[in-house]
């Protein structure tokens, strides 16, 4: 039985103060994950970087679920599937495609150059480029 004296009425628009020496029917709830619950973010981690056995072309090796499904989407991109090629080219846009294997590169240079020297040598290099492609075009008409 709730004693009145403990728990006076509130007019509205007031809060009640909330005493903790008097037991309450209902438990004031915790806030938050309870203890142990992983958020999404690691469960799809978890899930997109299991290991399975793949068998292809009569050889068998292991790749995470995310490579799987990559393969998978990149196959169908490649069979004319729009939906699949336009998610295609967001996931590349997005975590761009190193085309060069390695995600590191060397510039070797013949001698330290200024900016300038770099700029004004790379747009020569550009020019030369450019007539050669343009007589190997009048070479072939």
């Amino acid at each position: 039985m709730v004693d009145i004296e403990a728990h006076p009425p509130s007019r509205k628009g007031e809060r009640e103060e909330i005493d903790p020496t008097v037991p309450r029917r209902f438990k004031m709830p915790k806030g938050g994950r309870p203890k142990g619950a992983k958020n999404r973010k690691t469960i799809i981690r978890k899930v997109a970087l299991e290991s399975h056995t793949v068998r292809e072309d009569g050889r068998t090796h292991k790749l995470t679920a995310l490579e799987i499904v990559l393969n998978q989407l990149s196959r169908a991109a490649m069979t004319g599937n729009q939906r699949a090629f336009g998610e295609m080219d967001r996931l590349l846009s997005k975590y761009g495609a190193d085309e060069s294997g390695g995600g590191s590169g060397v510039l070797v240079v013949s001698h330290p150059m200024t900016p300038e020297e770099a700029i004004a040598d790379g747009e020569r290099a550009n020019e030369e480029a450019r007539r050669r492609w343009a007589e190997e075009l009048n070479d072939e008409q």
